[in-house]
């Protein structure tokens, strides 16, 4: 009990250095952990809902990424993602590569934890690229209770890039239920809160930003597939009023 204590201390500093696209349902609180030759597929889907924005309202969000791990410590993400707004098509919207590093691992140090250094590309003429980094601790806590955090920082790079960084921050706490249905090898349940503060200098006031809370689901099936859904409520003026998400994955 006192190393899990003392490991949940040390992983205070990434927890708490408080993103870029909080808005989004298909964000994840994702993980630092990376496996030599684990290879996986994951789809998201997500539905933003806000009566009070029309840009926002009944917008869909999907993209999908492969991901490969060529040692313990490195693994490489190639993202794609689209966009429909209401009324509209749905439209090829992003290009990422990411570049995941884990540092501390959980046998060897009680907790896992490491950066990921992300490039968005720009998908239309003018637009700037984005540099993200991301700094991750997953933290077990007891048996059966899992903490994760992600402080997010953003900076656009190229022509038309705007000055400044944007700030994110994204906290996840799970537990494992104590029963497991045939064909599954483990469900969790738990919360999570996404929070957006924007352009640093200008952050503004808590509804001027975008802050987000509500419940998840995960569950692992035998054979690798696994699956997340999630709904959150924008609890700030900024946030949209509904997002729903549904993430269906598979390891190799």
């Amino acid at each position: 009990m006192m190393r899990r204590l003392t490991s949940f201390v040390l992983a205070l500093p990434f927890a708490f250095i408080h993103s870029a696209h909080a808005g989004s349902p298909i964000g994840n609180a994702g993980t630092a952990v990376a496996n030599e030759g684990e290879f996986s597929y994951e789809l998201r889907m997500g539905y933003l809902f806000d009566e009070e924005n029309p840009g926002e309202d009944n917008r869909f969000r999907m993209r999908q990424h492969i991901d490969y791990g060529f040692t313990d410590w490195y693994a490489v993400r190639i993202v794609a993602e689209q966009d429909r707004r209401d009324g509209d098509s749905l439209d090829f919207t992003g290009l990422a590569i990411e570049n995941r590093f884990q540092i501390f691992e959980k046998r060897k140090h009680g907790w896992d934890g490491g950066v990921r250094f992300i490039y968005i590309f720009g998908t239309s003429p003018g637009e700037p690229d984005e540099v993200d980094t991301r700094l991750i601790a997953n933290v077990p806590i007891g048996d059966n209770w899992a903490f994760r955090h992600n402080t997010i920082i953003e900076h656009e790079v190229g022509d038309n890039a705007a000055d400044g960084f944007l700030l994110e921050l994204r906290t996840q706490l799970m537990r494992d239920l104590p029963f497991k249905p045939s064909g599954f090898e483990k469900i969790s349940l738990g919360a999570e809160m996404f929070s957006d503060f924007g352009e640093l200098e200008r952050a503004g006031a808590f509804d001027d930003q975008n802050h987000q809370i509500g419940p998840v689901m995960k569950a692992n099936f035998r054979g690798g597939a696994y699956l997340q859904f999630g709904y959150r409520a924008g609890i700030s003026d900024d946030a949209p009023d509904h997002l729903l998400k549904l993430f269906i994955g598979k390891k190799f």
